[in-house]
């Protein structure tokens, strides 16, 4: 089973309104800060492999307080992005064109922290992910964390309402349009994910339907991660960036950022 396949991927970063979008994006989601909180008495030792860096959101707010930094993504145009981004701030050289699922060519121990933000991880089918995991473990030094956002299938049980707006009567339309189009894409999905570990869901990234997507149970993505070697996971809320803690069996969340060590 295969989510994306790379040349689709690339497309889809490369192209010139989402990397725009990633480029002028700065604010951290709610759990983003919750754990750039918890981790700031240590991130100055620390050296920090950012997976999927696209344009350079977390770069303003990780980069000035670590060790060592260190992005990478699989779109030329977003690597090219961050380089301008950070001119003069970074040496173009923190920013590299890699695929996340060729970790292998980094030394056992290599970084303290390695953050896959933005639910990147999801793009990797249930195989790949494993591997992706694996491989975290590996480079990840003894002490040291991965960080990773990822949907949750629980938040498939509701659709969200479109509200009719009379001002912006087009733009209600285009959001039925695509809710439309959702549902059609993804009804298998959709009637069989309360029984399952993981779905594939193409839920419309940047509305061009391009890609396909893995949502997860978190019980299910808890188990992954003892299997890859991580003795302790804490998971934080989307809604609200705390700690969910045992209250994870009832959390909707669209989804979930876990930090592993």
């Amino acid at each position: 089973m295969t989510c994306i396949d790379a040349v689709r991927c690339v497309r889809a970063y490369s192209r010139r309104n989402v990397v725009a979008y990633y480029s002028s994006y700065q604010s951290l989601q709610k759990p983003e800060a919750t754990i750039l909180r918890a981790l700031s008495p240590r991130l100055g030792a620390m050296r920090m492999l950012d997976i999927g860096v696209g344009g350079g959101r977390m770069t303003e707010h990780f980069a000035p307080r670590v060790k060592d930094y260190q992005g990478i993504d699989i779109s030329a145009d977003m690597v090219d992005a961050c380089r301008r981004r950070f001119l003069g701030r970074l040496s173009l050289g923190r920013f590299q064109l890699r695929d996340m699922r060729a970790l292998d060519e980094y030394p056992s121990h290599s970084f303290d922290l390695v953050l896959n933000s933005y639910n990147t991880i999801d793009h990797l089918a249930p195989p790949e992910r494993a591997v992706f995991l694996a491989q975290a473990r590996r480079i990840v030094s003894p002490g040291g964390y991965l960080c990773f956002s990822a949907h949750n299938i629980r938040s498939l049980a509701t659709c969200p309402a479109i509200e009719w707006s009379w001002r912006r009567p087009h733009a209600t339309l285009r959001a039925l349009l695509h809710r439309r189009r959702y549902l059609r894409l993804n009804r298998r999905a959709l009637d069989t994910h309360a029984q399952a570990d993981y779905v594939i869901i193409n839920n419309g990234t940047h509305d061009d339907f391009a890609l396909e997507l893995l949502y997860v149970r978190p019980e299910a993505q808890l188990e992954a991660l003892r299997l890859a070697g991580f003795a302790h996971v804490t998971v934080y809320s989307l809604d609200t960036g705390g700690v969910i803690g045992e209250a994870i069996a009832g959390a909707n969340d669209r989804w979930l950022y876990y930090l592993c060590s």
